[in-house]
């Protein structure tokens, strides 16, 4: 057998792996993207604004979807309660954009993607997960159940599809305006299950989103009104969309790849360095003295 000829193309594959490791798993290109790393508040989608926090939100640096070192998360459980369960539900906190992108304006699809963690008690109360003024709202309306409303009609998910209590949730919503009829999905998933359709499809006959004026609020974990505050964690929230076909709405397989690579474990930066320099130190060794370095069988 030929080790130097096997070997090599060998290494060279594994340098590549261990380059593309830093890159995202999946191939679609969300408009906003929050993963919190390190307790980042920039978004690494194609639109890149920061979140503002308010009213005691913050942005942990630890206990992210992955468990790795950095995972960050958007922290609000300073809420008192689940949405209009608290008394007072005023004054929750929240992360928000003070000015909706053009982007996301009058989507003609769209995807809203994420992971929540509740604090202690289900999802409920009319907790929001995320809210565009009038055309877009994603919360809860019941225990353990989430509801899409697109410019005033609204479909619930299955009952008691997100009834997970203080573990990590996947959750994700797909409509698709260029259809009159069974054009809305709900998702679920969690750290060790697949993602998987949760219901059936559902009609939300709204065709393209209604537009917002400049300056309209995008929040993150509460409505406009700061009353409806989600009280948990949030994690990887993305907003994928298209303002001129379907192309954003997410399919089954696009969004276990996204579960999955929101739960895979990356090596800190300074690991790379070791690990390529291991690497690159087997493929000289491989060239220099095929047999020395061969693997025993």
């Amino acid at each position: 057998m030929n080790y130097r000829s096997s070997l090599i193309p060998t290494a060279s594959l594994l340098l590549t792996a261990v380059a593309c490791l830093q890159t995202t798993a999946f191939a679609a290109i969300p408009i906003l993207e929050y993963k919190f790393s390190g307790g980042s508040l920039a978004s690494t989608g194609s639109v890149t604004t920061a979140l503002t926090l308010q009213n005691s939100a913050a942005a942990d640096t630890a206990g992210g979807t992955s468990g790795s070192v950095g995972d960050g998360v958007l922290n609000l459980s300073a809420a008192l309660a689940m949405g209009n369960l608290a008394s007072p539900a005023t004054n929750a906190p929240a992360g928000f954009l003070t000015d909706r992108p053009t982007e996301i304006n009058q989507m003609t699809s769209f995807t809203i993607q994420g992971w929540f963690k509740t604090d202690g008690s289900l999802i409920n109360g009319n907790a929001n997960i995320m809210t565009l003024s009038g055309p877009i709202t994603l919360n809860a309306t019941a225990s353990g159940v989430l509801s899409l409303n697109v410019d005033g009609v609204s479909q619930q998910s299955a009952t008691g599809g997100y009834n997970s209590n203080s573990t990590w949730t996947f959750f994700a919503v797909t409509y698709d305006g260029t259809q009159t009829s069974a054009n809305a999905k709900f998702y679920v998933g969690n750290t060790s299950t697949g993602v998987s359709q949760l219901g059936t499809t559902v009609t939300i006959n709204s065709g393209t989103v209604g537009s917002t004026a400049v300056g309209t609020d995008l929040v993150f974990g509460n409505s406009n009104g700061r009353d409806r505050g989600f009280d948990g964690l949030l994690d990887n929230i993305r907003l994928f969309g298209s303002l001129t076909d379907a192309t954003g709405v997410l399919n089954l397989s696009e969004l276990e790849a996204i579960r999955t690579s929101d739960i895979t474990a990356i090596p800190e930066p300074s690991s790379y360095a070791a690990i390529l320099a291991g690497l690159s130190g087997l493929a000289a060794c491989i060239r220099r003295r095929p047999r020395a370095c061969a693997v025993l069988r």
